[in-house]
């Protein structure tokens, strides 16, 4: 018991609480000061591994539960490492997937941690690398057994007046703009796992209008470098055109601003989003995302009324755009400009409009 009492009181206390103060205090001095560039909001959004990083050095101080400590450095190093552009994958959908390791190297301290010995502590420690090797194994290498296959695909115009052009894919970068030749209804490239198909679902509505579907269907697999799955599209820029599209984790890019797009809808759960708007039309628009970025341009005057559905989230707005409550209106809009009526629907991350010419 005289031992057990030692040992606790030999133990260093926790200094996770006084160095998150002291970097956290040191980061808003520097983006006060100008010395980092953002605002405050997006320095949280790019360095919160920092806390995982930390967790991981208050653990070494303390010299205790080796494997989750050295767990939480390393996949806080890779976290942070993703958000600062190093590696080609998105953070938080490397964290949804490699969370459990963290169970799993807890579980490791538990059941080797009631023999207080060198050797057991260094068992432990070797454990920890062990999976910190195997984490930095699967971004490297995404060893899932399957690969990833793209599948050319273009559909003729078939002389319709107006089209609906849906997207579906689980993981993935999903990136469109105008451009498509004009007999073309859309033409480009779908990334997808080896183990899953891309599936068309095409039919002419009446009133001379079609409908295409397009979806990467069957088991999903864990791939890790998003990047790796582009779906490159161009879009017929002539006729009216409604877009919908559907991605779990990755990225939506849609430089519609060469379209004839009159309602645009997105819907993800991580990730990052990106529409650039037409102003030649009116046009409705509704951008879900419950933990990401979403980016708007809009072209300068164009008559946008945004309504904010936020939780968790910082605005960064142009001069001119009035924001009262959750809606957000631009002062500055041409009296003649067509209407835009957006809403943007985000649980935690941060929304920027951005006025080009």
């Amino acid at each position: 018991t005289e031992g057990a009492v030692m040992s606790d009181y030999q133990r260093p206390k926790s200094l996770f609480w006084p160095l998150l103060l002291v970097v956290v205090g040191v980061f808003l001095v520097l983006i006060n000061i100008g010395k980092i560039e953002g605002t405050t909001w997006e320095n949280i959004v790019t360095y919160w591994p920092v806390i995982l990083i930390i967790g991981g050095l208050d653990g070494i101080y303390r010299r205790s539960g080796w494997a989750m400590t050295i767990v939480a450095l390393g996949l806080g190093v890779m976290l942070l490492l993703c958000n600062l552009g190093y590696l080609p994958m998105n953070a938080w959908g490397l964290l949804v997937r490699l969370w459990p390791v963290l169970l799993v190297a807890g579980g490791l301290d538990i059941a080797f941690s009631r023999r207080n010995s060198v050797w057991n502590t260094l068992l432990r420690m070797g454990l920890g690398l062990l999976l910190v090797a195997g984490i930095v194994w699967i971004v490297v290498s995404s060893p899932f057994g399957v690969g990833v296959k793209e599948i050319p695909y273009q559909h003729q115009l078939d002389g319709v007046t107006g089209t609906k052009v849906s997207f579906s894919t689980p993981v993935g970068n999903v990136n469109l703009k105008g451009g498509a030749d004009s007999d073309l209804l859309l033409s480009g490239v779908a990334g997808i796992p080896a183990n899953m198909d891309l599936e068309s679902d095409y039919s002419l509505l009446t009133g001379g209008s079609s409908s295409l579907e397009l979806a990467a269907k069957g088991r999903s697999t864990m791939v890790m470098g998003v990047t790796s799955l582009p779906w490159d599209f161009k879009l017929n820029s002539t006729i009216p055109l409604d877009l919908y599209v559907e991605l779990a984790l990755g990225d939506i890019d849609a430089r519609l601003d060469d379209t004839m797009a009159t309602k645009i809808s997105t819907e993800m759960a991580i990730g990052k989003t990106a529409v650039s708007l037409p102003c030649s039309q009116d046009v409705s628009v509704n951008i879900q995302v419950a933990v990401g970025d979403v980016e708007v341009y809009v072209p300068k005057g164009c008559n946008v009324s945004i309504n904010l559905e936020t939780g968790l989230v910082s605005h960064d707005l142009p001069e001119g755009y009035l924001k009262t409550n959750n809606f957000v209106q631009n002062e500055n809009a041409a009296s003649d400009s067509p209407k835009v009526d957006m809403k943007i629907d985000l649980a935690i991350g941060m929304v920027k409009i951005h006025e080009i010419q």
